[in-house]
């Protein structure tokens, strides 16, 4: 509905029929639209800053590594920017809006993105082991380079087969080795059998500062020919 004052009766009158086009008044709302869009982009840039700076105290306070990301794809890309730890994070990007939920019911909601995003992580990293070491780079394939490679504290990250356990030996003053081989400057006599090397090996990566990361068996399959295990170097 449309209404007009009239002077002369001090009254509104109802107009009829559709509205006349007013190329003025159109003219006039074009910059104001262009200056309302320029304030809601600053607007959102400047919550975006603000929002990438919470990001990154929450990150460097919980110790997060991974990022699960959703809502509207054109603003994570600016959120991410504002974010200075985002890129020492992994990223899982989410399709589509998670509306405000409990913790409970949001940790069933991302259960399979998350699930998805771990055997993704495993098979990157069983194949980074094993093209690195294969090319001569920072890494480790098998039980011998890897438990000399811990012994040394060169061991940045250990991947190993979570659903395999080997056997090896141990020297009195706690060297590690593979089973039949005879560490330098002991005698066969003194070593002692160690049925669970690899939780031994585990307990050395923590001791070195290292990450362990149990493969899934998808990506334990990639280092099968080399007992499952492998490892990502300092150096």
């Amino acid at each position: 509905m449309r209404f007009e004052f009239e002077q002369e009766t001090g009254e509104w009158r109802e107009l009829k029929g559709p509205a006349a086009a007013n190329p003025g008044l159109m003219q006039q709302m074009a910059p104001q639209r262009e200056r309302f869009e320029r304030r809601l982009d600053d607007h959102r840039r400047r919550f975006l800053q603000k929002a990438g700076e919470r990001l990154d105290g929450l990150a460097a306070a919980n110790g997060w590594r991974r990022l699960l990301v959703a809502g509207e794809p054109s603003l994570r890309a600016p959120l991410l920017e504002a974010s200075g730890r985002a890129s020492e994070l992994e990223l899982c990007e989410i399709d589509g809006r998670l509306d405000p939920l409990p913790a409970p019911e949001l940790a069933r909601a991302v259960a399979g993105d998350l699930v998805r995003a771990d055997r993704e992580r495993h098979r990157s990293l069983a194949l980074a082991v094993r093209d690195r070491a294969l090319a001569g780079g920072a890494a480790s394939l098998g039980l011998r380079e890897t438990l000399a490679a811990l012994a040394e504290g060169r061991v940045a990250v250990l991947v190993l087969d979570q659903d395999r356990d080997v056997g090896g030996t141990r020297t009195p003053d706690g060297r590690l080795s593979p089973a039949g081989e005879v560490p330098p400057a002991t005698d066969q006599s003194e070593l002692v059998f160690e049925p669970h090397l690899a939780e031994r090996m585990i307990e050395r990566a923590f001791e070195t500062g290292a990450e362990v990361v149990p493969l899934e068996p998808d990506a334990a399959e990639m280092l099968a020919s080399e007992d499952g295990i492998g490892a990502l170097l300092r150096w």
